[in-house]
């Protein structure tokens, strides 16, 4: 399993981007098998934070194909609704990969599940 901090990458008010960011935590956290959870500490530099808790960020490990077509059948769903978004995936080494609308469309789904899924493997 990999350690992946997700983040949410929105240009809106950050009050909906934290909201955002708190209903993909409990969507991903009913739909993937693990651990989901806010990151906690200092913001990065050029982030904003609310508390301790950074904005627009979730962490979750990824463990099985399964779990990768969950996650990105609920970024699929997002996009949907905010066409502007995408989503950064890091791992703990650093290495990380952007994911936008047009990586989920039907041709190019595939492509990205194999993408995604080397990335986890790769950690």
């Amino acid at each position: 399993m990999v350690d992946l901090t997700i983040r949410l990458e929105l240009d809106d008010d950050p009050e909906i981007v934290d909201r955002d960011t708190r209903a993909l935590l409990r969507q991903i956290s009913e739909t993937v098998d693990q651990d989901v959870r806010l990151p906690r500490g200092p913001a990065e530099p050029g982030t904003r934070s609310i508390g301790s808790v950074i904005l627009g960020e979730i962490v979750t490990g990824l463990a099985s194909s399964g779990a990768a077509v969950a996650l990105l059948d609920i970024f699929k769903a997002y996009f949907a609704r905010k066409r502007g978004a995408k989503f950064s995936l890091t791992r703990a080494d650093g290495a990380n990969i952007t994911i936008e609308i047009d990586d989920l469309s039907d041709e190019r789904f595939p492509d990205c599940l194999s993408h995604l899924e080397a990335f986890a493997a790769n950690g």
